[in-house]
């Protein structure tokens, strides 16, 4: 279950805030002018873009062909959004550059056109990116319905070859635009459609690029963030944790020095997580009694939802949780920003694999006991 659904691309971190440096002082001006073609009055809504939440900066009347303003104090020249309640929404970047807003369409379908600061340009190009994307995987997901219902397998061979193509074309497109603009706050918006944990040498090299704006929020979350994945890179040795199981006892990855150890990051409530379940039940039967160990980290804030959980999907492995949810210092340690995801640690404490899943997983296990 993804935490964060910001992008079609991968799942990294929802943007903060951000700015160039001339635009980078605090409680700067913003003045917003507009139009709109509906006829009946509708609110619209400034809402800046803060973590995993929404915070509502400034509203207005729109109405005919009316001009419509909005003025103030900005709280940080970043990533803004303009929303039409219930019926469209837009983000863009919001810096003291007069911004011009032209709403247009149907009043159910409206379009929202927004003209402001040069970054925007850039910005487009990565929206741009972004709905080729999806355009294009949800052309896929039509044919693979209609090939699944006429039972044709060689189509249905071919379109799943597709989507891997697909997904490598949109990314070497964001890698283009982030080399081009890799000293703009831009580029790390496109860096969130990149999976961090396969692109992480690339990443790193772009925090380095925008050192000189680390003062940015932003820029700092994101140099943070690339910390944070080189410490679970493959290869490095394993950040060690200790945490509570379900009876109070205390639990550290390190206890399990010696064996290949699989930490599973799930929580009762993540519907994927209990639907792969019962293929992790399997595994573990497999080969527990061969030098090889589950820790289950959950994400869980409730106990007793997280303990019946453990009972009815026949969990038998070692389980740890610090009943903080999303705020889960294990969560923070590894980088994880979804569920289910897992890490896969060989006998001398380090990553030797991510997110493996069926086959792929019980071959890195029998190459790792051997």
């Amino acid at each position: 279950m993804k935490r964060i659904l910001f992008s079609s691309l991968g799942v990294f971190f929802l943007l903060t805030a951000c700015n160039d440096t001339e635009n980078s002082k605090i409680n700067s001006q913003y003045d917003i002018e507009g139009t709109s073609s509906f006829q009946t009055p509708q609110p619209i809504y400034l809402q800046q873009l803060v973590g995993n939440n929404i915070k509502y900066i400034d509203t207005a009347g729109i109405e005919g062909k009316k001009v419509f303003s909005m003025s103030g104090k900005l709280p940080e020249p970043g990533f803004y959004r303009i929303e039409i309640k219930d019926k469209a929404a837009t983000i863009f970047i919001l810096d003291n550059t007069p911004t011009k807003i032209t709403i247009s369409g149907t009043e159910d379908l409206p379009v929202i056109k927004i003209e402001g600061s040069v970054l925007n340009k850039d910005f487009e190009q990565v929206t741009a990116i972004q709905e080729r994307f999806k355009a294009q995987t949800d052309s896929l997901n039509r044919a693979f319905i209609l090939a699944e219902n006429l039972k044709d397998e060689k189509l249905l061979e071919k379109l799943d070859s597709s989507y891997p193509l697909v997904t490598e074309m949109a990314e070497r497109d964001v890698k283009k635009l982030i080399r081009q603009n890799e000293k703009s706050v831009v580029s790390v918006y496109a860096a969130s459609l990149l999976d961090p944990k396969l692109n992480v040498d690339f990443l790193d090299s772009l925090s380095q690029s925008l050192e000189s704006l680390q003062d940015n929020t932003m820029v700092k979350d994101f140099i943070a963030s690339i910390q944070k994945i080189k410490s679970t890179k493959i290869g490095s040795p394993a950040p060690d944790f200790t945490g509570d199981s379900p009876d109070g006892r205390k639990i550290s990855l390190s206890d399990f020095k010696g064996k290949v150890v699989l930490v599973d990051f799930w929580a009762s409530w993540c519907g994927p997580c209990r639907r792969e379940n019962p293929n992790v039940v399997k595994l573990y039967e497999n080969y527990k009694a061969k030098n090889f160990e589950i820790l289950g980290v959950s994400l869980d804030n409730d106990l007793e939802k997280w303990k019946t959980a453990i009972a009815a999907d026949g969990i038998t492995w070692p389980q740890i949780s610090d009943l903080q949810g999303w705020d889960s210092k294990f969560a923070g340690l590894y980088g994880v920003e979804e569920i289910p995801q897992t890490f896969l640690i060989d006998q001398t404490g380090k990553i030797a694999g991510h997110n493996l899943r069926g086959k792929q997983l019980e071959d890195k296990i029998n190459a790792l006991l051997k």
